[in-house]
């Protein structure tokens, strides 16, 4: 189960800021960091449930920092629910970072 619907609701302090996905992003602006926070939350949780890791009790390394980041350009890129262009899969780089942190169960 995701950690954040467990507990019932979202931290106040994620694995990452808005000020350092505004940076990765390249967002100088303020207009978009209410839609940032969301997507910040959601990436959170798509991270969690890809890799079985409860993020509100796990030290987030550099790494899955960084793939939470690249999680959020993506959805930042492609908010729309549907699009007159193809949509591509999460980039191969992202998926690679996550299976590295994938909890196996038997």
């Amino acid at each position: 189960m995701i950690s954040f619907f467990r507990i019932g609701f979202f931290p106040t302090v994620y694995p990452v800021s808005l000020a350092d996905v505004k940076t990765w992003l390249v967002i100088e602006h303020d207009r978009h960091d209410s839609l940032l926070e969301s997507l910040i939350e959601a990436a959170i949780v798509a991270v969690e449930a890809d890799t079985g890791l409860d993020l509100s009790a796990t030290a987030v390394d550099g790494l899955l920092a960084v793939a939470i980041k690249q999680l959020v350009g993506v959805y930042y890129e492609n908010r729309e629910a549907a699009s007159p262009v193809d949509l591509k899969e999460i980039p191969f780089g992202l998926r690679t970072i996550l299976l590295k942190y994938r909890k196996v169960t038997a």
